[in-house]
């Protein structure tokens, strides 16, 4: 069973490992990289895509030639964007006891924001390897630290 994913490019890189229990997401830039847990990665994905869509927003209420610096914070969690609406820098701090930070340049933006929604996808998907549905019922990975929480089935729970 494939237990880790990585994404990259050129100045970037975005893994996640579904065994691991505590930090389990790899963020990294040509310098830079550190790990966050579920949670992080799950608050920087929504922070991220909201400045996103943000950027886009203010692209029709800016002059060409004019940048502009957003950002947001949650949980622990600190975003900042600063560039023009169409490339911009994407900050990243983690501000609890790790005290860690990131920045990936305007050029990488777009390719780093699919990973980071991916890796966010995948985990809470794949709820880290700890159930899988099969023609019998729902087993759970030996390897994974989380106990098995069965979505409920068709009918149930509505």
């Amino acid at each position: 069973m494939l237990t880790k994913q990585i994404q990259s490019g050129q100045g970037w890189r975005v893994g996640w490992r579904w065994d691991r229990a505590q930090f389990c997401v790899l963020l990294a830039g040509e310098y830079w990289s550190f790990e966050v847990t579920r949670a992080e990665l799950y608050t920087i994905n929504d922070l991220a895509q909201q400045l996103a869509a943000t950027m886009q927003v203010m692209e029709a209420e800016l002059a060409d030639a004019e940048k502009i610096r957003c950002e947001a914070a949650a949980d622990g969690v600190r975003l900042e964007v600063f560039g023009f609406p169409s490339a911009y820098n994407l900050q990243v701090q983690i501000l609890t006891m790790r005290n860690c930070e990131g920045i990936w340049s305007e050029a990488i933006v777009p390719e780093v924001l699919a990973a980071l929604q991916q890796a966010d996808i995948a985990l809470k998907s794949h709820s880290c390897g700890s159930i899988h549905e099969n023609k019998i019922g729902l087993t759970q990975n030996p390897n994974c630290p989380h106990p098995p929480t069965p979505s409920p089935r068709a009918g149930e729970g509505e």
